[in-house]
């Protein structure tokens, strides 16, 4: 059911992109949307406002990490895998984001307002009717994207915690999109959500890597990466790697404190100029644990060095 709907919704929103593209450039001339002047905050300098813009991307491209490491796992071989990824995150979303930016220049060059909600955009640069259409076509889409984020993300979760229910977890995933719809504040704080999410995933992104080329050294035990009984090199406290949640959390905390407030946009160190403060923390959870691992917790983080099989 995910896979059919969202086959017929990414072709029918590609086609609907392409129109909207064209409506743009016939409703306002190309050379007023290429002569805008992008809007600019008078405190804060030209690196400063681009870092703040690649903090914004940095951190997308972080919290949709688990879902690009996890969905190639379900195409039936190695090439499909690769270039469903490819060419999802590398055209189609990249079309999408540079469709939205046109229409919204072309809005303010029609109006002299930035404007967010594609059917106000539509309505004012076409028809209400082909802006009732899109409307309720973007309606569907985001339905089939949450129902394909909830899914990965429960797959995501149930593999690292295979003792609890899948039931409980999609349950679980209802109630929290149901909660931050009805609250409504999303798309105003969509930024510091993302930045947020990346600050938890950025670590374990950092981790992942040490943990995997300078730890391990790319050798696993697979009888204890599939479970098998009697293999437990992967298993923590509790189904918890303490290390491991020590380093996000001290991560967390201190880019926050430190580097860069996503809730407040502040900026809080020069640091946040060279790294951003998502790749900030990711660079800081993988020197965290490489740190933890020259110490005697070196025992309880790597335990399949006598039961390694790859």
């Amino acid at each position: 059911m995910i896979k059919w709907t969202n086959r017929f919704l990414v072709i029918a929103l590609l086609i609907v992109g392409l129109i909207i593209v064209g409506i743009c450039f016939v409703a306002v001339p190309i050379t007023d949307i290429m002569n805008i002047q992008p809007a600019t905050q008078g405190d804060l300098t030209p690196l400063e406002r681009f870092m703040l813009s690649g903090e914004g991307n940095v951190a997308f491209a972080f919290s949709w990490s688990t879902q690009a490491l996890v969905l190639p796992r379900l195409a039936k071989s190695e090439r499909s895998g690769y270039w469903a990824t490819a060419l999802s995150y590398g055209v189609v979303a990249p079309f999408f984001v540079a469709t939205g930016g046109v229409m919204a220049l072309a809005m303010f060059v029609k109006t002299g307002v930035y404007e967010s909600d594609p059917t106000t955009m539509l309505s004012t640069l076409s028809t209400p009717a082909f802006a009732l259409l899109s409307l309720l076509l973007v309606a569907f889409a985001n339905i089939g994207t949450q129902g394909t984020g909830s899914y990965v993300n429960c797959m995501i979760v149930k593999s690292g915690m295979p003792k609890v229910s899948y039931k409980l977890m999609v349950w679980i995933a209802m109630v929290y999109v149901s909660l931050l719809t009805i609250w409504g504040g999303v798309e105003e704080y969509f930024g510091s959500f993302i930045s947020l999410a990346a600050y938890i995933q950025g670590p374990i992104i950092g981790m992942i890597v040490v943990d995997y080329f300078i730890l391990r050294k790319r050798k696993l035990d697979l009888c204890s990466a599939y479970f098998l009984e009697g293999h437990d090199a992967y298993e923590f406290t509790k189904g918890f790697n303490l290390v491991g949640l020590s380093c996000v959390f001290i991560s967390l905390l201190v880019a926050v404190l430190f580097v860069y407030n996503p809730v407040t946009a502040q900026i809080q160190s020069p640091i946040f100029l060279i790294t951003t403060g998502s790749g900030f923390t990711a660079l800081f959870g993988g020197l965290l644990y490489w740190l933890a691992s020259l110490s005697p917790l070196k025992r309880y983080m790597i335990k399949d060095r006598d039961t390694i099989t790859i």
